[in-house]
Formats: C-alpha cells, sequence, structure tokens
C-alpha cells in the first residue's frame, strides 16, 4: 500500500522533462484581425478595394477580411496566397547571378537603329521579368516574424498591380509591427 502512495506522489509531481517542453511562438488572432484591417484600409486610401488574408505558420487561416467593393474571388485567392507562403519550403537552390555585362565597342556594321531596337528590346524582357518576380513574391504573401521566427502569413488580392498588393500587406504588417514580440 506504501508503495502505491509513493508511486502516486511521484506521478504528481512536476517532472523536469515538462519544464523542456519547446515553446511554440503563434500570433493572436487580434494582432492578425489588426493586420488585415490596416491592409484593406491602406489599400482603400489608395482607390483600390482589396481582400487580405493571415495565415499561421501552418497555413491555417487567422483572419480573413473583403471590403465590400471588393471583388468576391479577391477574398479567397488572398487565403490561398497567404496559405501558400506559409506552406512553402525553399528547397531551390539560390538563382545565380548573371555576370554583368561587359561594354561593346561601337560595331561599324550595327547601324543605330538595330542597336536601339535590341535595347528596347532587353528593357522589355527586363520589365517583364520585374513584373513576373512581383506577381510570383505577391502569390506567396509576405511574412510576419517575431524574433525572427515565423509566426504568420500575409497576403493581399484584388488591386490591378502586383506593388500595391505588397504594399498594402506591409502596411498590414507596420500596423502590428511594435506589438510582436
Amino acid at each position: 500500500m506504501r508503495s502505491g502512495w509513493c508511486l502516486l506522489v511521484a506521478l504528481m509531481l512536476p517532472s523536469t522533462a515538462a519544464a523542456q517542453l519547446p515553446v511554440r511562438k503563434y500570433l493572436p488572432i487580434g494582432l492578425a484581425t489588426e493586420a488585415v484591417l490596416g491592409a484593406v484600409e491602406t489599400c482603400e486610401n489608395m482607390n483600390q478595394f482589396v481582400a487580405a488574408a493571415v495565415v499561421d505558420s501552418a497555413g491555417q487561416a487567422l483572419a480573413i477580411l473583403r471590403h465590400d467593393r471588393a471583388r468576391i474571388q479577391s477574398l479567397e485567392q488572398a487565403r490561398q496566397w497567404a496559405q501558400q507562403g506559409a506552406l512553402r519550403v525553399l528547397t531551390a537552390p539560390a538563382a545565380a547571378t548573371a555576370p554583368p555585362r561587359q561594354p561593346t565597342t561601337p560595331d561599324t556594321n550595327i547601324d543605330e537603329a538595330r542597336r536601339k531596337a535590341q535595347d528596347d528590346a532587353r528593357r522589355v524582357l527586363e520589365d517583364q521579368r520585374r513584373r513576373t518576380e512581383l506577381t510570383q513574391r505577391r502569390m506567396m504573401g509576405l511574412p510576419i516574424e517575431a524574433q525572427d521566427v515565423l509566426v504568420a502569413q500575409i497576403a493581399v488580392s484584388g488591386s490591378y498591380e502586383p506593388e500595391t498588393d505588397l504594399v498594402c500587406a506591409k502596411a498590414g504588417i507596420d500596423r502590428i509591427r511594435s506589438q510582436l514580440r
């Protein structure tokens, strides 16, 4: 009987293993709501009517908000983009940067019109590449970090320019940044 009581007392005492449990950082629902509200209000001030979504680091929705004048599909799009960013595992190696182009000496065989056309085509390609990168970045949303730990992801959808969506998402993060711990 005495050994039974000793076992019961031993089970009731806090163990040292319990003190070593990992602590998971998370974004409280109030801050998530504040972030989506800040993003939607910022876009509204820019005359863009959007939806915003915040998901946790596991991709589960925390807060979603759609402006009453935003397209209905922008709500689901924002949620999907935030989820993609939270669940994306970056396993691809960093993109190799192209070496800087060496200035070419003027070639007498190529006339000025041809050189101008080549420069214009190069500028168009660079602009397309930049817009593609912005679109891909928008489709992953922006991370919300607390002390260098990813706690959530925010995405905005509904404006006509990827830059605008990213600016609004950043405004949502900036609205809660001082409260992130």
